[in-house]
């Protein structure tokens, strides 16, 4: 026997399949810049105490959006479209 969902909980998983996506891409951008500094640092345009800093930086934008998409209470969440 197949076990299905409800239409209730159906929404509910495709609106955290969206969430979980879209803190992927929010990451991922955050992480860009980083990417970059490491290329920079690596081909020695950056020194190692700039990469350090940019590292600490990025780190502290992370913490942000783990908060973000973390402590929201997404059973109370509804995706609405505009």
């Amino acid at each position: 026997m197949e076990n299905r969902l409800t239409p209730k909980q159906q929404k509910r998983h495709q609106e955290r399949e969206i969430i979980d996506e879209y803190h992927k891409l929010v990451t991922e951008q955050a992480l860009e810049p980083l990417y970059q500094s490491f290329l920079e640092w690596k081909s020695g345009i950056l020194p190692h105490f700039e990469l350090t800093e940019q590292i600490h930086l990025f780190h502290k934008k992370n913490q942000e959006i783990y908060k973000d998409f973390t402590y929201t209470d997404y059973k109370d969440l509804h995706l609405v479209a505009r």
